[in-house]
């Protein structure tokens, strides 16, 4: 999938009606994330090394997702 077909598909709230449709996408993101190239720059926060912030090029406009974790378990 290219970054404008996931630039599309995250645009219609009406292709996440259920939670096959939240992790299919999540897929296809990190599928998109590991090619070569596709990703110009990560941005690591200073005070909150979790969060991570992808810079990729579509037409001209950045386009930045923020990656949070998970929370961890407490137990």
């Amino acid at each position: 999938m290219t970054l404008t077909e996931l630039v599309d598909l995250a645009s219609k709230k009406t292709n996440f009606t259920e939670l096959a449709d939240y992790i299919e996408f999540g897929g296809a993101f990190w599928d998109f994330t590991a090619r070569p190239g596709a990703i110009q720059a990560e941005i690591v926060s200073r005070n909150e090394t979790q969060y991570r912030f992808l810079w990729a090029l579509l037409d001209r406009t950045a386009v930045v997702a923020k990656i949070e974790p998970r929370e961890k378990n407490s137990g």
